[in-house]
């Protein structure tokens, strides 16, 4: 229950709390972002890197599978990769990496794993539903064949009005963020069952979102929902205000780290917006780390 719960509360939200406002995508990437996205996600892996919290938790990544990569196909994503971005149109996804590997190497090790295929001045790997191209500067684009091929023609780029107003919103400093716009059912993410149930009660009265996530020495947390009308809102509001205590009712009275968890959020409501943050400092975000490397390996 309690994995459930904390699940489909960072399926909705996740946050931060210092720095200006103002997200800027990755300038490299941001010409490839698909025409008429929804949805987009950040992630500036250096800038995670050199923070305390990242040197605390960097020998938790020594997995065999990461370790046997550069052997495999030339690259160590914990070492090699600098930026990821997500865009989704409602439809489609295409995932973008900027980083320092070889694309030569790569190139060399996927050609004995997937069929090439040469379309004008660039080579895609795989299937045709999920490929890779490599382009210069350490871009990597991946995603259906069709999307690629649009996409390395630089089509794209533009992002909306409403998901830029977001973005606008949320600290610059953040690491981690998403924004979207619009209304988005559960039908259309790929989530388990039970968080698509508990999110079909409420996202048809959200129309926005913007997230981000700042780790320093701790994480801050610091999320706003944009919702179609005051009612909707309170119904958002109430419905995370009990998750949350429905969270800390199945949490034993000898938990207390994950109490304190709980306790850190704060839900606000505000006119059409809902407000979720939390600050958890150094030695409750390891604390949480713990708590949600023993929840993923429970739903394994």
């Amino acid at each position: 229950m309690r994995t459930f719960l904390l699940i489909a509360l960072l399926a909705l939200v996740s946050c931060t709390n210092t720095g200006g406002p103002g997200i800027q995508v990755d300038s490299k990437l941001k010409p490839y972002i698909l025409p008429n996205s929804k949805f987009l996600a950040g992630v500036e892996l250096d800038k995670i890197k050199q923070t305390d919290f990242f040197k605390r938790h960097e020998s938790q990544l020594d997995f065999p599978q990461l370790n046997q990569l550069p052997q495999e196909i030339g690259m160590d994503p914990r070492r090699d990769l600098s930026s990821f971005l997500m865009a989704w149109n409602g439809t489609d996804s295409l995932f973008m990496t900027r980083g320092t590997y070889s694309s030569d190497i790569l190139e060399k090790r996927l050609s004995s794993l997937a069929k090439p295929e040469k379309d004008g001045k660039f080579t895609f790997y795989g299937d045709g539903k999920r490929d890779v191209v490599f382009l210069p500067k350490g871009i990597a684009l991946i995603g259906a064949a069709p999307l690629l091929k649009t996409a390395v023609e630089k089509d794209g780029g533009a992002i909306s009005e409403d998901l830029q107003m977001q973005l606008a919103r949320l600290p610059k400093s953040a690491q981690v963020w998403e924004a979207s716009s619009g209304i988005i059912s559960p039908e259309q993410l790929a989530v388990r069952s039970d968080t698509a149930s508990f999110l079909s009660n409420i996202s048809g009265y959200i129309n926005g979102t913007g997230v981000a996530i700042t780790i320093g020495s701790g994480v801050a947390l610091d999320a706003h929902i944009s919702c179609i009308s005051e009612e909707g809102s309170t119904r958002v509001h109430d419905a995370l205000r009990g998750l949350i205590g429905l969270a800390r009712l199945s949490t034993k009275d000898n938990e207390l780290d994950q109490l304190k968890i709980w306790d850190a959020i704060k839900v606000e409501k505000q006119a059409k917006e809902v407000h979720v943050t939390a600050d958890l400092p150094a030695a409750l975000a390891d604390k949480a780390i713990g708590i949600l490397k023993a929840s993923t390996s429970r739903l394994r």
